[in-house]
């Protein structure tokens, strides 16, 4: 590599980044730095997150970004409120388990993980488990995934069977060509390899979890966990959903675009219902007009990415 002209700095990041993904980053820090900044960290998702449904409510717009339907954006935000109280076992979740996209061993570790529970000690791991499958962002989650697994499916076989324009560049971005994708005698798709693959895949760019590819190099390291805490959602989405959206556009792709669009009334509806729910909060807000909703249902929807946490201090000042 040094031979090809890299330097020591660009060396030394590529191994921060080879460890990132290996996990192995930040093992020099003592057990009992970790545990302190795992206690801390705890103690912070328990007194902020116990509502965190709330701001999860906008996931299913990103069956739309990524290029579902509508009508399986929809379908997926009510199979979700369903499935807090019960979990429906039919065809969606049956191709879902298949291709691997849930896991309901694991489903739970994925939320947990997103919080930064990857760096806790397994006291602490636990702990944070149990109280996002309480808050229920794991059954929120394991849905989400399920419906999108459904609509990937759909994605697929839409784009094999009834080609458009896209349908070639849409196959080739999941790496699987028209010849990989066959229905059974039932018109359901056979789940081989490459289809599974490409499924994930197609779930993991609409359904955001954590990814030490995706996130800053800093984030997988438990050194700055007090600083990288809860915002691993803000690069996620800007790596995720917001490339998606710009990509699209310079291909002259509208759709996702327009999915997007559809994040802002979803959480200023779901902070008033929050609102409503916690009355004394202090987040009724009595006196705000309209532009005030607004504002804040685009800070909150994470619309201009990274860039959001410039913009918070701001808006602290305005809303505080």
């Amino acid at each position: 590599a040094m031979e090809q002209g890299a330097d020591v700095r660009q060396l030394a990041v590529f191994d921060d980044a080879v460890k990132a993904m290996e996990g192995t980053l930040g093992t020099d820090m003592t057990p009992q730095l970790r545990a302190v900044f795992g206690s801390i960290t705890t103690y912070q998702n328990i007194r902020l997150l116990p509502l965190a449904l709330f701001s999860s409510l906008v996931d299913a717009a990103g069956i739309k970004v990524r290029g579902g339907t509508w009508g399986e954006a929809t379908s997926s935000f009510f199979r979700g409120l369903k499935e807090l109280f019960t979990t429906d076992k039919d065809h969606k979740y049956d191709i879902a388990r298949a291709a691997g996209a849930i896991n309901i061993a694991g489903d739970v570790q994925v939320v947990s993980d997103m919080y930064s529970s990857q760096f806790m000690s397994p006291g602490l791991k636990k702990l944070n488990e149990l109280f996002f499958k309480y808050n229920g962002m794991e059954s929120w989650n394991r849905s989400m995934r399920t419906s999108a697994s459904a609509a990937a499916a759909n994605f697929l076989q839409r784009h094999a069977f009834e080609p458009t324009e896209n349908s070639e560049r849409y196959l080739r971005e999941l790496n699987i060509k028209r010849s990989d994708i066959n229905n059974d005698a039932n018109g359901n798709l056979i789940l081989n390899d490459k289809v599974k693959t490409a499924i994930n895949t197609w779930v993991d760019q609409a359904i955001l979890r954590p990814n030490a590819a995706l996130r800053p190099i800093y984030m997988s390291d438990p050194n700055w966990i007090l600083v990288s805490h809860l915002k691993q959602y803000t690069y996620l989405f800007q790596q995720v959903i917001l490339n998606r959206v710009y990509s699209e556009l310079k291909q002259g792709n509208y759709d996702p675009a327009f999915g997007l669009m559809s994040y802002l009334p979803v959480i200023i509806m779901s902070d008033m219902a929050r609102a409503i729910l916690t009355p004394g909060s202090g987040d009724d807000h009595e006196d705000w007009e309209f532009e005030d909703y607004l504002w804040r249902g685009v800070q909150r929807a994470g619309f201009f990415g990274p860039g959001q946490m410039v913009l918070d201090s701001g808006a602290d000042l305005r809303y505080g």
